[in-house]
């Protein structure tokens, strides 16, 4: 994004389809990364392990992530950038892929059976990162 605000493509249309692309691709590159993971987890009945730094960063994101990722959408809206508030988008993903971590471990605190939640969660995440890869694609994130 400071590649698209930055120099004569401030007012460029093609730097703004070109950003809306790119956060498109990376859209599209994280699906993949959370699905094979899930897949592999509940393949090779991997649950989720923890550790204090791990879940102190993940609540922090649960926290911070949205309040980002509302604050480069509304800025999206108002600068006409559906590549702004695509990246917001993604910081929304990264919130949600923070609760179901959260989620997944508090369902196996309490029921170490319910292990598989996590990475079934994670598919979900990863068909909604496909989805919105392909509205930025065709630039219906904003605007």
């Amino acid at each position: 994004m400071v590649w698209r605000f930055t120099g004569t493509r401030t007012i460029s249309e093609s730097a703004e389809q070109r950003a809306q692309r790119g956060i498109a691709i990376s859209f599209w590159l994280l699906a993949p990364y959370i699905a094979i993971q899930a897949v592999h987890d509940l393949a090779s009945h991997h649950p989720a392990h923890t550790s204090v730094l791990g879940i102190a960063v993940t609540a922090s994101s649960v926290v911070i992530m949205p309040a980002l990722g509302i604050t480069k959408q509304r800025l999206g809206r108002e600068l006409s950038s559906g590549a702004t508030a695509g990246e917001g988008t993604q910081n929304l993903t990264c919130a949600a892929q923070a609760a179901a971590v959260l989620l997944g471990l508090a369902i196996v605190a309490i029921w170490p059976a319910g292990w598989p939640a996590d990475p079934v969660i994670a598919l979900g995440i990863a068909a909604w990162s496909v989805w919105e890869g392909r509205q930025a694609w065709r630039g219906d994130g904003c605007c």
